[in-house]
């Protein structure tokens, strides 16, 4: 029964233009959301007058992003952050794009900035694509992983439709979850930087369920030559362990994002206890630009 109930939901017509008029009205309470889904595009309007457009999957992340947009919801204050870091400037990377989501606001927020969006699991690079496409952005995509070396690397990845959890990690996959593998390229960052003649990176975000660390190894000669602001995912205690050993004494600041709350100063690198799980790791006077307390 229940599969037959989505059915007939996903056949109903004209959802979109329903639901685009109705939230222009009067805002559908949080509760309702993953319910009210569609498939087609929508626009993402961005303070201060830009505007970008995605793909609605059905998916929960562009739900959101439909019904509550960039300061309702999803990774709210990291979405704040990186569009206070962006503006300005010159290079950008996008390290597990996914749809793209981050590259996309990078591009309408600075139409000058040289952007580049990685990621490796095929449907999920098609999709980055189609987005890019309908708006007629310009942004590189490369279709590799992200590590500290170069070559071949297994991906492991569950059998959902576009699950979030597909990693190079073995370990990201809970015991009796049969996850499928295959093979992707992989590239190093310092490797790729100097291969394809970019100049420093001025901004970062790192989304790679657990391989991190292996990530901002292969960028150790990046780092030390010109620190970019650093947005990162911190899933577990074993992942912030080995960053903080990682980053410590490199001259960045370290800030917890709470997604519902503040934006905390750390000495050391932790796992989130509270709502979300990213992590900015900036120097002083990037802190600063954008108002974060030393």
């Amino acid at each position: 029964m229940r599969t037959l109930l989505k059915a007939i939901y996903r056949a109903l017509p004209f959802k979109r233009q329903v639901f685009t008029a109705w939230r222009a009205v009067l805002p559908a309470p949080r509760g309702l959301h993953h319910h009210l889904h569609f498939h087609g595009p929508f626009t993402v309007n961005v303070p201060g007058g830009a505007r970008f457009r995605m793909m609605h999957h059905g998916l929960p992340l562009e739900n959101d992003l439909f019904w509550s947009g960039l300061s309702g919801g999803y990774e709210r204050v990291s979405l704040e952050l990186w569009m206070k870091l962006c503006r300005d400037a010159r290079v950008i990377m996008d390290v597990g794009a996914n749809t793209g989501l981050y590259a996309l606001l990078a591009r309408a927020l600075n139409p000058h900035a040289h952007i580049i969006a990685f990621e490796p699991v095929d449907r999920a690079h098609h999709r980055l694509v189609a987005n890019i496409a309908l708006n007629a952005f310009t942004i590189q995509v490369e279709k590799c992983a992200v590590s500290d070396h170069e070559g071949k690397a297994v991906m492991h990845d569950n059998a959902f439709d576009h699950a979030y959890t597909a990693s190079l990690e073995a370990r990201i996959n809970p015991e009796g979850i049969t996850a499928r593998r295959y093979e992707v390229p992989m590239v190093s960052l310092d490797t790729f930087l100097e291969q394809h003649g970019v100049g420093p990176v001025d901004l970062m975000k790192i989304d790679v369920e657990l391989h991190e660390p292996s990530v901002l190894r292969g960028f150790a000669k990046g780092m030390r030559a010109h620190p970019p602001a650093l947005l990162i995912e911190v899933l577990r205690p074993d992942v912030a362990a080995e960053l903080d050993a990682l980053m410590q004494g490199s001259g960045y600041q370290f800030y917890q994002i709470d997604e519902r709350g503040p934006v905390t100063r750390r000495d050391r690198i932790m796992a989130s206890a509270g709502h979300g799980f990213n992590y900015l790791f900036c120097t002083p006077e990037q802190a600063a630009r954008i108002g974060l307390k030393p």
